[in-house]
């Protein structure tokens, strides 16, 4: 089992090479893969949410004594957004973390 996470976390420590980006959370930056799609334009003028999503998996190795929690605030590219929900991977190598942007 702790294999696997080695592996998983050896993964994504490459991926976070090849794609660099970073988030900020309690005034640290993190690398990480982010997902923007769900950051589109602003529809609510024609019906459409304006809630705007980004998701963010990070290795949990990375924080030294705790790891982001639903309620904490994240920057990424300039904007700030509020975590809704945190799920931890099977074998707990990685945070799949959903945020909300904060208007």
């Amino acid at each position: 089992m702790a294999m696997g996470k080695t592996i998983f976390a050896a993964d994504l420590a490459g991926i976070e090479l090849d794609l660099p980006q970073e988030f900020q959370w309690n005034g640290e930056d993190y690398p990480c893969c982010i997902d923007d799609s769900g950051r589109g334009e602003d529809g609510s003028m024609i019906g459409f949410s304006d809630d705007r999503e980004i998701s963010v998996v990070v290795r949990t190795g990375l924080f030294p004594l705790t790891n982001p929690t639903t309620g904490d605030n994240i920057k990424f590219d300039g904007r700030w957004y509020e975590i809704n929900r945190v799920e931890k991977s099977p074998e707990g190598a990685a945070l799949n973390m959903t945020a909300t942007e904060t208007k």
